[in-house]
């Protein structure tokens, strides 16, 4: 087989190949863009149409639901009190745990 044979054959070989991966990927597109009937109006029905009223802010009133959530949920002062009261004791435990591991250090730079 001659070399120019060989080199022709690649090249038809490349271009039906690119030829079938193109028309394939057309076939999976299968939709095409279609336009709609145009729209006739005047430019005073145009800004009637696009001016939209001002609205309430949607913010403000979920601010305000958040709130009344959160005013919900305060403790009553009896179980404020009993919190602020077991604090106070794991603060206790806890100073009189380290003042005991004091008593038995020795300083190492001593």
């Amino acid at each position: 087989m001659k070399k120019g044979t060989v080199n022709t054959i690649l090249i038809l070989g490349a271009a039906a190949a690119a030829w079938f991966i193109f028309t394939s990927m057309r076939r999976r597109r299968g939709s095409s863009v279609e336009a709609a009937p145009t729209i006739k109006q005047t430019e005073a029905e145009f800004y009637a149409d696009t001016e939209m009223a001002p609205a309430q802010p949607k913010v403000i009133e979920a601010a305000k639901s958040v709130v009344d959530i959160f005013k919900g949920l305060k403790r009553a002062p009896e179980v404020k009190a009993a919190a602020q009261a077991k604090r106070a004791s794991r603060k206790e435990a806890r100073q009189t745990k380290r003042a005991a591991k004091k008593v038995g250090e020795i300083g190492l730079f001593y």
